[in-house]
């Protein structure tokens, strides 16, 4: 079953973007994801972008992403340190929010793109499918109402691995604590 990579975009607020990549099936062993987003369309700006819950922040994800104007494209790179395992085999990557001047279609396209698994050493799947595009065709009607609603552009969400990474370190911290404690009792009482 190979490997596979989407997008998925909708209009959020008037001239403001989201542009979700997702990836399916992914291998037990997945390392690193890379690839670019070509934009087509004009006057648009990645005002901010999120991690997804595949390489949640608390695996210390190392996470390129990269404007690049002159050729209209974004560019990412997601890889996790050496001995961490990806959360999920499904699920998001990240999160574009994307800023648009004009209330013309923008279109998204995934190209260059690169899936890597690790063992003893990097391995790039062969068998990974591109879902390559995306398009936001801008509604007036979308942008009247989201000028009189406001929907925020940050929405902030604790999945439940999240919360329970939290949890963890909270308490390993309490358990250094009370060890720490314990020691030190051990050896001041005479």
């Amino acid at each position: 079953m190979p490997t596979i990579v989407s997008l998925s975009s909708a209009q959020v607020q008037a001239n403001l973007v989201r542009l979700d990549v997702f990836i399916k099936d992914a291998p037990i062993d997945l390392f690193g994801v890379a690839f670019h987003i070509k934009v087509k369309g004009k006057g648009w700006d990645v005002s901010k972008w999120e991690g997804g819950d595949v390489f949640p922040l608390s695996l210390q994800p190392l996470t390129l992403v990269s404007t690049q104007k002159d050729t209209s494209e974004i560019i990412v790179g997601l890889s996790l340190k050496r001995g961490y395992k990806a959360a999920l085999q499904e699920g998001k990557l990240l999160s574009f929010y994307i800023k648009t001047a004009q209330s013309e279609p923008l279109s998204f396209e995934l190209t260059d793109g690169v899936v890597s698994t690790f063992q003893a050493q990097r391995r790039d799947l062969a068998d990974v499918v591109w879902q390559n595009s995306a398009t936001v065709a801008f509604n007036p009607v979308a942008e009247a109402h989201a000028a009189v609603l406001a929907v925020p552009a940050y929405d902030v969400r604790i999945d439940g691995s999240s919360l329970i990474a939290v949890y963890l370190v909270i308490f390993g911290a309490f358990l250094v604590m009370v060890f720490v404690a314990f020691v030190y009792l051990a050896f001041t009482k005479k």
